[in-house]
């Protein structure tokens, strides 16, 4: 007995169905990159693509020895080793949504990419840390509002919930709006709910911290809520004109330049040629409160599972280099009385 064969209609239904369901499935895909990455990769994907044009070679699927030749042409060019891995990982995610495979194991791809990074590769530079007294002497003087105060919620928050620049800019208060988590201040905690983490698989991420030693933190945060009139569920920190002006979300890029301007503003404070305090300022970026909170509490003795439960890295290598900094300061034979090149205690050795 033959099967019957599905009436025109009905293909075509299935069809739909189906087309349906791979336009679902692309957006999920979509989904789980960060808005960032997803800018980041498409930057990425247009250089692929014009390179690719002028070439004339396809973009789509991507051949990985064309690949490794565009890799080779940037690295010629003076592009770092980890924007060359990210355009790898770009590569990869252009053909994951069109369904499409790319060996990014494929030999050339590797060896060629060992080589630039033998040949290329630099020390990464270490970001500088704000560590506490220094976040907080740059909080008690961001007091000009609206700026000041909304500057001194974002190094409060920053510091002591080690937050990543997206994650920053992208929390709401009191509950989830159209950002990527929001905080809760409670009678005796912080939280600060991250519902799709990338370092907990997409998961919901919650983190808590006692009010109590954070006071200044809150109060910082507080005065900035109730200046900018955030309600629930409205994005916590916002664009300021020079006019005072008080817009929508901020963006991720401006982290580091408030960064570097308050720690600017904080050495000619103490003391220090504005020259040499924009240089020292250069040295830092969106990052060092998340670093700062991390080496503080390293070299105050922290567990380095309690610091990893708060910076929420998904391993504990960078917790643990914290700590292996810390200590080396803390047991340097450098502070043994005339080892130290410090006249006062080498004469103080010399007379014993």
């Amino acid at each position: 007995m033959s099967k019957s064969v599905p009436e025109p209609s009905q293909q075509t239904t299935v069809l739909t169905k189906r087309q349906k369901l791979a336009e679902r499935a692309r957006a999920y895909t979509q989904s789980a990159l960060s808005p960032h990455t997803r800018r980041y990769y498409a930057a990425q994907i247009k250089l692929w693509l014009k390179w690719c044009d002028e070439h004339e070679r396809p973009g789509l699927p991507a051949d990985p020895t064309d690949a490794s030749h565009w890799l080779t042409d940037r690295a010629g060019a003076g592009q770092k080793v980890g924007t060359l891995r990210t355009a790898i990982a770009a590569l990869k995610s252009m053909h994951a949504a069109k369904g499409q495979p790319f060996d990014t194991s494929h030999p050339d791809l590797v060896h060629v990419m060992k080589g630039i990074a033998r040949e290329h590769g630099s020390v990464q530079r270490q970001v500088e840390p704000l560590r506490a007294l220094d976040v907080m002497d740059i909080v008690a003087a961001c007091e000009a509002p609206p700026k000041g105060r909304r500057d001194a919620a974002l190094f409060a928050l920053g510091y002591v919930f080690a937050l990543r620049c997206s994650e920053l800019v992208g929390l709401d208060f009191d509950k989830l709006g159209s950002g990527t988590g929001f905080i809760q201040i409670k009678a005796t905690t912080i939280e600060l709910t991250l519902p799709r983490s990338k370092t907990a698989g997409n998961k919901p991420e919650p983190i808590t911290i006692p009010r109590a030693p954070n006071a200044d933190a809150v109060k910082a945060i507080e005065a900035w809520l109730e200046e900018a009139g955030i309600g629930p569920g409205e994005p916590l920190l916002r664009r300021v004109t020079k006019g005072g002006k008080i817009f929508g979300r901020m963006h991720a890029q401006s982290v580091a330049l408030i960064i570097k301007t308050r720690v600017a503003d904080h050495h000619v404070r103490k003391g220090v040629p504005l020259a040499t305090a924009q240089a020292e300022a250069d040295k830092f970026s969106g990052h060092s409160l998340r670093v700062g909170f991390a080496t503080t509490a390293a070299e105050s003795g922290a567990d380095l599972r309690a610091i990893s439960s708060v910076t929420r890295h998904k391993t504990m290598e960078m917790p643990r280099r914290y700590a292996q900094r810390a200590d080396q300061l803390k047991t340097s034979p450098h502070n043994l009385a005339g080892v130290g090149l410090e006249q006062r205690q080498l004469r103080k050795n010399e007379a014993a």
